[in-house]
């Protein structure tokens, strides 16, 4: 304030605190109606207006002032802060500070950190929908560090997976022979010494009717399945050649949601040691 000295019939008085000044410097707070010196109002960060400095409230982000109704609350933290201060969640639409907000790796959609989560492996962030849980711990992966295992029907690291050298379907490291990288269940399925070993007539005829070729010559069928039933490994006796030639073919089964054969289907033949894929146009020994 000026210490100039007028007369005291130009002078008006502030109507909150009763201080006085020159009645053209006094200023109207766009909201109360009240008039008021320069010292005692500020501009609204938001609207803009210049009110009293008592109705503004500060932002617990930054040292901006504005209207309380203009302010919004956090949806995660409860701080009230500006508008253009928050970021809107692309899954629930609420505004959050950014400092709560993260990045899918898949969808690119940013979301607040409680409709979001974080992978084991990498510490990336994706949506649950767009996550894979290991079947060992439940920990969170992302689609590029998850692989399937067949016979657990479930998401592993992909580091605890590897490919079984016969039927070319993903396994659980620990679920496959270290001499031969086949899946371990297959020699007991030769040998008959599988506990859970069962006849499967009931495969006969579908298999006659599937690719490749040669399976039209199957006549007996013994399967394991998998602990959840989705994958069966069927073992088949293909009587060739009128019955004068016997083979045995290594099928893996897929049993939901309809039944399909998966991997790679091979034959076994006696004077022919090991196993061969199954190709088309041959004529097996």
């Amino acid at each position: 304030m000026s210490h100039v000295l007028v007369d005291r019939d130009h002078l008006a008085a502030s109507d909150r605190s009763g201080r006085l000044a020159l009645d053209r410097k006094l200023v109207v707070c766009a909201e109360s109606g009240q008039r008021l010196l320069p010292d005692e109002t500020a501009r609204c960060a938001v609207t803009g207006k210049v009110v009293d400095r008592e109705l503004l409230q500060k932002s617990d982000l930054s040292a901006a002032n504005a209207l309380p109704a203009s302010m919004i609350k956090c949806a995660v933290t409860g701080k009230v802060c500006l508008p253009n201060e928050l970021e809107k969640c692309g899954v629930t639409g609420e505004l959050v500070i950014p400092s709560k907000i993260e990045t899918c790796v898949v969808t690119g959609i940013r979301a607040q950190c409680n409709q979001i989560v974080q992978s084991v492996v990498s510490g990336r962030w994706l949506l649950p929908k767009k996550s894979r849980r290991s079947i060992r711990d439940g920990g969170i992966l992302c689609p590029d560090e998850a692989a399937w295992c067949h016979w657990s029907e479930g998401w592993l690291q992909e580091s605890e997976i590897r490919k079984c050298t016969r039927t070319n379907l993903t396994f659980s490291t620990e679920l496959l022979d270290i001499r031969t990288g086949e899946f371990n269940g297959i020699g007991h399925l030769f040998s008959g010494t599988h506990p859970k070993m069962e006849n499967a007539p009931h495969l006969v005829a579908w298999l006659k009717q599937q690719e490749p070729r040669q399976l039209k010559s199957t006549e007996n069928t013994w399967l394991i399945q998998s602990r959840k039933g989705g994958i069966s490994l069927v073992w088949a006796d293909l009587h060739m050649a009128f019955g004068f030639r016997r083979r045995n073919a290594l099928i893996a089964v897929s049993n939901h949601p309809e039944r399909k054969i998966i991997g790679r289907v091979t034959l076994n033949s006696k004077g022919h040691p090991g196993w061969k894929e199954f190709e088309e146009n041959r004529s097996w020994p």
